[in-house]
């Protein structure tokens, strides 16, 4: 309805327009009449003044016309520009479908992936990547870049397709199954904890799946609810309701792509609605900049509900890589490390420790290892 508006807005502006400026031309030529009135016949003074007041009427539909069919043959070029475009892979593929406990120890096992935008080998953005990642592990991805490790994401959740190599995750190639088997059983935090624009509800069961218990539930393990008790509810003699700085209701309006809560709380919002359709045994978590109360609270819920998940991390601050089993470093679009970062940081020339080093963390990285030991 908004672009229909507009357009007719527009229509009425531009005919205000052409109709002030038919007025300024009959007044001209009226003018011009009169001063040469003894020269010019009576017939061919109505002629003009006639042609002058419907002149630029025709103007006017001739261009709304242009404008018309301009506008038909350019929805005529998107429809084929949407033809050509690559399609997705299928969302479902009959016959090759993963068990439905899949995975259950989301260990992922990736050989000689090969990514690249323009399928040019010269331009890849990972060459020839190869590790494992096993059951339960926390891994921190590092990178003097952004390009390689989102690139591995996505390879992840299929966004972008590989030239080469494979992912296997519990033994299965991913490559073999329907993208909707795969998005549906792990779990992709980002930085600005991306929320639909709706209601907490519409958030955590957009097709009304669950009920208001299992809501609750799932809102008090992230802290964005507490327990208290309510002498109407049947089934336990117990409900949830919300704590004084997050979520009182769940059919409260986050407002456009969840705006209305801090980037912590939808962040943890994300988290819950991965705990109540039970996708957490492989999570990826982009960390965002946040004050350390903030931090402390979703790291602690991290903790606690992804304990046994198997964790891929994009550290905000390099700082937190010592927080995490391993840390997998990225230079160029090559893997050039992969080991803990007490080994990492006490291994000489490390690029991790060369990146601590710049960033002026190193020794207390280093004091902070060896309290670990």
């Amino acid at each position: 309805m908004r672009p229909f508006y507009t357009l007719w807005t527009t229509n009425r502006w531009l005919f205000v327009r052409v109709e002030l400026l038919g007025t300024f031309l009959s007044l001209f030529i009226s003018v011009t009449l009169i001063q040469k009135i003894k020269t010019v016949d009576a017939g061919l003074a109505g002629i003009a003044l006639t042609f002058s007041t419907s002149l630029l009427e025709y103007v006017y539909w001739l261009m709304r016309q242009s404008t018309t069919v301009d506008m038909h043959f350019e929805a005529v070029e998107r429809i084929n520009e949407y033809m050509d475009m690559p399609q997705e892979p299928p969302s479902i593929v009959e016959g090759s479908r993963p068990p439905a406990a899949w995975p259950t120890t989301a260990t992922i096992q990736v050989r000689d992936l090969m990514v690249s935008f323009s399928n040019s080998e010269t331009d890849a953005i990972l060459k020839h990547i190869s590790f494992n990642i096993y059951s339960g592990e926390k891994i921190a991805l590092v990178g003097r870049a952004h390009a390689e490790k989102y690139a591995l994401v996505s390879c992840l959740f299929r966004f972008m397709e590989p030239m080469r190599g494979s992912i296997k995750i519990d033994g299965v190639n991913i490559a073999w199954i329907g993208v909707e088997d795969l998005r549906s059983r792990i779990t992709f935090i980002s930085k600005e904890g991306w929320l639909l624009s709706g209601t907490v509800r519409s958030n955590l069961d957009p097709f009304g799946e669950y009920d208001d218990y299992a809501l609750w539930q799932v809102l008090y393990r992230v802290r964005l609810a507490k327990p208290s008790i309510h002498h109407d509810f049947v089934a336990t003699g117990s409900t949830y309701v919300a704590a004084s700085s997050a979520i009182q209701d769940l059919d409260k309006d986050l407002g456009k792509e969840g705006c209305r809560l801090p980037v912590y709380e939808r962040q943890l919002l994300c988290i819950a609605r991965a705990l109540l359709q039970d996708c957490t045994k492989l999570v990826i978590i982009e960390e965002a900049h946040l004050n350390p109360e903030s931090q402390e609270v979703l790291r602690s819920v991290i903790d606690q509900e992804f304990e046994e998940s198997t964790l891929i991390v994009i550290p905000y601050l390099l700082h937190d890589v010592v927080n995490y089993d391993k840390v997998m470093v990225f230079d160029q679009g090559n893997m050039v490390e992969f080991d803990s970062a007490i080994d990492l940081l006490n291994k000489q020339h490390s690029l991790l420790q060369s990146l601590c080093e710049k960033a002026g963390i190193l020794d207390e990285l280093t004091l902070d290892t060896d309290i670990l030991t």
